[in-house]
């Protein structure tokens, strides 16, 4: 057994789990939807307050701590190794013991308590990294803290960044991270979009998604973008999007107040759940001049490429 190196363990009752501390050669450990007594390891949603016993399993690469009630990760610092981690929907304020943790490549940190995130600053080889959704401890009313994002500046290798729901105005510290083909910055403060939208023209995030809804954005040149994301309560889509190009393909303006489109998007594909009346007849008279428009209802952000075949929210 001491050479153990995965070990999944899924819907059972099992009441001490100490032993596993012992099998030092673990690479792999999963414990999902356990009835357990004294779980201090990888889990999923097992209401685990203690992962002590972490500390000692020093090959893992990977760890699944989602959705407990863990607020010190002190463990985790021993483990050099890892390249996955989990820790979203829990308890943790100090991100200082993941500081040297720089074989990380995926790391959630959504739905925490997390204010500050300079203990990430070093870690350069993330691929991945969610940070969406923290509220200060003093606060449970879900007022988000995280304002400044600098640290991320030095992670490079970044391809997918979800930074919604915080305080976070500016966006600069992106300027560097070419690789970024996904980002969230929904619900926000952003006011200026100029960083991304020279990523845009470099060619970088062209054809991928950007979410900004619900920001203040009043911004210009914005080029090769195919999907934008604009949730919220703005009347009318902020003007950088006139200046989209043809490449535009699919608009979402779900639970807007919208009243307007512009003629010059060909072939767009549009989302125009939960707006008003008065925007849905003007897209149907819309769709008579333009040759490919197509308009779709999406059930939801998954799901956002399957046509529903309707012209209006029912």
């Amino acid at each position: 057994m001491t050479k153990l190196q995965v070990l999944k363990i899924k819907d059972n009752i099992v009441e001490d789990l100490s032993y596993v501390s012992q099998l030092a050669n673990l690479t792999e450990l999963t414990l999902n939807q356990n009835k357990c007594c004294d779980i201090s390891l990888y889990s999923y949603k097992n209401n685990i307050t203690d992962i002590g016993l972490l500390k000692n399993l020093k090959n893992l690469v990977e760890i699944q701590l989602s959705k407990n009630l863990i607020s010190d990760i002190q463990p985790l610092s021993f483990l050099h190794l890892l390249q996955k981690l989990y820790l979203d929907e829990n308890l943790i304020i100090d991100l200082s013991p993941l500081r040297y943790l720089t074989n990380l490549e995926i790391l959630w940190l959504d739905n925490n308590r997390i204010s500050d995130i300079s203990a990430l600053r070093l870690l350069v080889n993330l691929k991945e990294l969610i940070i969406s959704n923290n509220d200060d401890i003093t606060s449970h009313i879900g007022n988000n803290t995280i304002t400044d994002i600098s640290p991320v500046k030095n992670m490079v290798n970044l391809n997918v960044l979800h930074l919604l729901n915080n305080y976070i105005v500016d966006l600069s510290p992106l300027d560097k991270i070419d690789k970024l083909n996904y980002l969230n910055v929904k619900n926000n403060k952003v006011c200026d979009l100029s960083v991304i939208y020279c990523k845009m023209k470099r060619q970088i995030l062209r054809g991928k998604q950007l979410f900004f809804h619900d920001n203040y954005i009043d911004d210009e040149n914005s080029h090769k973008i195919e999907a934008a994301h604009l949730f919220g309560e703005q009347k009318d889509p902020p003007t950088s999007l006139l200046r989209l190009s043809h490449n535009m393909k699919c608009f979402f303006l779900q639970n807007n107040k919208v009243e307007e489109i512009y003629k010059q998007y060909q072939d767009l594909k549009v989302n125009f759940k939960r707006n008003r009346k008065t925007f849905v007849e003007k897209v149907n008279k819309l769709n008579q001049k333009l040759q490919n428009i197509q308009l779709y209802f999406y059930s939801s952000i998954a799901a956002q490429f399957k046509q529903h075949s309707v012209c209006n929210d029912q």
